[in-house]
């Protein structure tokens, strides 16, 4: 064989190696599993109901496998740090206390409902929450979101924490039920699910309202686990995307989201189903919204208020958040 032969066919070798190698770098890529995502959601509420739209309308993207399931609201910071779920949907205070007392780093992502979209209601005879003194008031859990904004709003009206009682009864359920039986006198609620205990409960009334008083907060929000966070950027985007997406055919298209959210919360009736949509269509935005450090600072502030000082920190908030995958996600979906 000459060397120019020799030549020849040493040229073609590595012209075909040179080529086959990306296209064997491709496949292997393309046969990546997806990334396993469980959602934890913190109750059955409209606001939280993105999820269930997103897998009735199939935008969950192929580079992940999304499942959730309602939970406690008390396993949630244990759960994202063990990595039993990876994102959560919810609202603040509960785990960001959780998380600051066990030095965890978790973080808001993004944000739907900003101020607070909750109302306070009574039982019957009670008028204005200066009634509320020496009252029970039924609540999720010591923290919780409803936990907090209760002792904001009796606050506000001149009384003091020991001028009432907490009653943390795990649920939303177990809340309504206790209300209901007489159990405790007053809770908060987001506002898509007080006009059903109204009617369910003769004479009771709403005495405080959150969002006409325009008082920062995340209603509903995605949270994770920072160090899952960074470790999979691509699979956080993804799940944005299918949430922005639910977000918007709620705007978009009620008609074809409203079954989605009826559905999920379970409402008793169509009256019922119908207030919900309606609370969820008039006070989320349209979109997914980055989540704001003064919003942040302001729920820690009502935090420290309520427990004598204790909890997170404004320091605490400015680490407690990160909005760099909403904005990537956004900026590819343009």
């Amino acid at each position: 064989m000459s060397l120019r032969t020799l030549l020849g066919t040493a040229l073609l070798a590595f012209f075909v190696s040179a080529v086959s190698l990306p296209a064997c770098k491709v496949a292997a890529q393309a046969k990546e599993p997806p990334t396993e995502v469980s959602i934890g959601i913190a109750a059955p509420v409209a606001p939280f109901a993105l999820a269930q739209i997103a897998s009735d309308q199939h935008f969950w993207p192929s580079n992940v496998h999304v499942t959730w399931a309602t939970m406690s609201p008390s396993t949630i910071v244990s759960s994202l740090v063990t990595g039993r779920v990876q994102l959560v949907i919810g609202a603040p205070p509960q785990y960001d206390v959780g998380a600051f007392n066990a030095n965890a780093p978790l973080q808001w992502i993004a944000q739907w409902q900003d101020p607070a979209d909750f109302e306070m209601i009574a039982r019957p005879g009670i008028s204005t929450l200066a009634d509320l003194k020496g009252k029970v008031i039924a609540t999720t859990a010591v923290g919780s979101s409803t936990a907090i904004l209760a002792e904001m709003g009796l606050q506000r009206a001149g009384l003091k924490i020991d001028d009432f009682k907490i009653l943390p009864m795990g649920d939303v359920g177990s809340e309504i039920a206790a209300v209901a039986s007489g159990a405790a006198s007053s809770l908060v609620l987001p506002a898509s699910s007080v006009e059903p205990l109204l009617a369910q409960i003769p004479g009771s009334k709403i005495v405080y309202d959150f969002y006409g008083k325009k008082i920062p907060w995340i209603g509903a929000g995605v949270i994770g686990y920072k160090p899952w966070l960074e470790k999979n950027p691509a699979a956080v985007i993804a799940v944005l995307s299918a949430l922005n997406k639910a977000l918007n055919l709620v705007h978009s298209n009620p008609a074809l989201a409203q079954p989605s959210v009826t559905k999920f919360v379970g409402s008793p009736s169509p009256a019922a189903a119908d207030t919900q949509f309606k609370y969820l269509l008039e006070r989320t935005t349209s979109g997914l919204k980055p989540v704001s450090l003064k919003t942040l600072e302001s729920i820690y502030t009502a935090v420290r208020a309520a427990s004598n000082g204790s909890g997170p920190t404004a320091e605490f908030a400015k680490t407690a958040y990160n909005n760099t995958y909403l904005q990537k996600m956004l900026a590819t979906s343009r």
